[in-house]
């Protein structure tokens, strides 16, 4: 089959849109409302400095320090060194700094420096004397901590962690994910489970004890530890959403989707109201390429949270997938209301307005578009849009208006007009804009395979050929290239054993193409294969339930003697084109 390249951009857009603007899917929850990845990969020196290094909890008292000339040095020094990449420096003077001060801002600003310059037993030195200064600090305590367990001293570190425990008590779940996420960050993690299994039986019936433990077997790649971890985790809190992600993402993690599924469906019965893991859901089920299951679990979470911008975007970019283009109004503009900003989803109302033949709305949502991030777009969809209404030499007027700034917006107003001129059925006004196009950018390939399909409509084989030939020297792995020129010699020519090489080629590389599959069959049909064909077109037609698909494999079916399966299948392609040519060819060559 002869395929433009799809236009049709808001499936790849919306799972781009969701990882961009959406947490990592399946994440364990830490602290609050922040989610840290499944896989840590932070070692103690990275995860030290990130953190502040003084506490906010109460109004600190620092000593009264003379400011002598040898501490002003030793700051001075230490700023000096560190702006200048020399930590070694710049911690050993922020060392004696500590030592002569005491203040508990420059030990701390000495033990980061000392991790940073690798410098374990300093670092050890530095958080000793913080916590002396500072016992009641978190910050204190979790950087000592840290450093015993970098430095394999895990007898020590259980010591200050049994301590941290027993300071939060009754309410020990932070204790827990603190240091779970200080351990999670070492390097080396053999020899910690232990260590958690000890902390564990302070208290066994804290769910957050038992995630913790997830949290460490996760980073040591101990799957079967962490589901048993989470599973004990999920038992103590059953509605627990950030142990059933972390239960997902491990489940995920070994590609075992029928247990994500299956999981993932009875927690949602079970917690109907847990919008972050059905958000998370529906993601999962959109990389498994199942549209209409995630469109059901968006629409779900806006059904419980109508102003989730994200929800709305992904259930009205949805919703033009399935072509329900209502819904997808509905939840477009409620996503706008939330996001006034969001040029990209007046576009998509515009497309879905111009869908439903609702051209003047359509190119008042496009005209609204102003940032220059999808100005040029609004402008040549509005092109489209006006085309679509009946007025071609209106859109030819406004497309030949519109101002380019490069080689790409040059070329695609360019193919704007040849779409308008063809989708007008006048082929030689679209082949003259190709023509007097590639005398100007002659290599384009964009441009030589838009005329190359352009001359199989108009059955000039020998400018057809031409320019495929030419793109695939230029694109070798150009499958569409193979594809197209494949199908044109197998429908217009006798050369069909030529044809197949080159489909052959097409579906090597792109092996899973409906249409691709489509000319496989067609191929098959002109050599007189006609079980191949059938087959081949079958299974096209199974992926994609398109219009010349169906009338190929009905006119197969026809001749072949089947008549009702035929008719059967042409059915469907009507329902979704009604007014495709080559499908009412077919049906009137055939019926005859």
């Amino acid at each position: 089959m002869l395929t433009t390249i799809t236009k049709k951009g808001h499936f790849s857009h919306l799972r781009r849109y969701l990882r961009a603007c959406m947490i990592a899917a399946f994440a364990f929850v830490i602290a609050g409302c922040a989610q840290t990845p499944l896989q840590p990969e932070a070692d103690v020196v990275e995860s030290t400095e990130a953190q502040p290094v003084a506490e906010a909890e109460e109004e600190p008292r620092f000593p009264d320090v003379e400011l002598t000339s040898e501490l002003i040095y030793d700051l001075m020094l230490a700023e000096v060194a560190r702006q200048n990449e020399h930590p070694d420096i710049a911690t050993e003077a922020l060392s004696r700094a500590a030592f002569a001060t005491r203040d508990p801002r420059v030990v701390a600003r000495a033990t980061a420096s000392a991790l940073h310059a690798g410098d374990f037993p300093q670092a050890l030195d530095m958080a000793r004397l913080w916590v002396t200064i500072e016992p009641e600090s978190n910050a204190a305590n979790d950087s000592l901590a840290q450093i015993l367990v970098a430095l394999d001293r895990s007898d020590e570190a259980r010591e200050l962690f049994v301590q941290m425990i027993r300071k939060a008590e009754p309410d020990v779940a932070s204790a827990y994910r603190r240091i779970a996420e200080m351990m999670a960050r070492q390097k080396q993690t053999e020899g910690l489970l232990p260590v958690m299994d000890e902390l564990i039986g302070l208290h066994p019936d804290v769910a957050e004890a038992h995630f913790a433990k997830a949290l460490l077997a996760n980073r040591m790649r101990k799957l079967d530890i962490v589901d048993q971890s989470l599973d004990e985790a999920l038992r103590l809190r059953p509605d627990w959403e950030d142990a059933a992600l972390a239960k997902v993402s491990n489940l995920a993690s070994e590609n075992k989707n029928d247990k994500v599924r299956n999981f993932s469906e009875q927690f949602l019965r079970d917690n109907s109201a847990a919008n972050a893991f059905r958000m998370n859901y529906a993601r999962w089920l959109l990389d498994q390429d199942e549209v209409s299951p995630a469109l059901v679990q968006f629409a779900e979470v806006v059904e419980r949270e109508p102003d989730n911008a994200d929800a709305l975007y992904a259930a009205g970019l949805l919703s033009i997938e399935e072509e329900d283009y209502r819904a997808a109004t509905r939840f477009l503009e409620r996503h706008l209301e939330q996001r006034p900003q969001h040029d990209q989803t007046r576009l998509y109302l515009g497309q879905v307005a111009s869908e439903r033949e609702q051209y003047e709305k359509a190119e008042s949502w496009l005209k609204k578009v102003s940032s220059d991030e999808h100005y040029f777009d609004a402008q040549v969809r509005i092109g489209g849009v006006v085309a679509a209404s009946g007025d071609v030499d209106g859109a030819l007027d406004h497309l030949q208006n519109i101002s380019w700034i490069n080689e790409e917006q040059q070329v695609r107003l360019i193919l704007a007009r040849e779409e308008v001129l063809r989708e007008a059925k006048r082929l030689p006004d679209a082949k003259n804009v190709l023509d007097d196009a590639l005398q100007q950018l002659p290599e384009n390939t964009d441009l030589l395979y838009a005329r190359g399909l352009v001359a199989a409509q108009l059955k000039l084989v020998d400018v057809h050929e031409r320019d495929l030939r030419k793109l695939i020297e230029q694109d070798p792995e150009n499958a569409h290239a193979y594809n197209a020129l494949g199908y044109t010699l197998a429908d217009l020519t006798d050369r069909h054993q030529e044809a197949f090489d080159l489909i052959t080629k097409a579906l090597e590389l792109r092996p899973d193409d409906p249409f691709i599959m489509d000319s496989m069959g067609w191929v098959q049909y002109r050599l007189g294969n006609h079980e191949l064909a059938i087959d081949y077109l079958e299974r096209a037609f199974a992926l994609r339930e398109d219009a010349e698909i169906a009338a190929h494999l009905g006119e197969l079916f026809w001749v072949s003697g089947e008549r009702r399966r035929a008719e059967t299948v042409w059915k469907k392609g009507l329902k979704s084109a009604p007014d495709n040519e080559v499908l009412l060819g077919t049906i009137r060559k055939l019926k005859q």
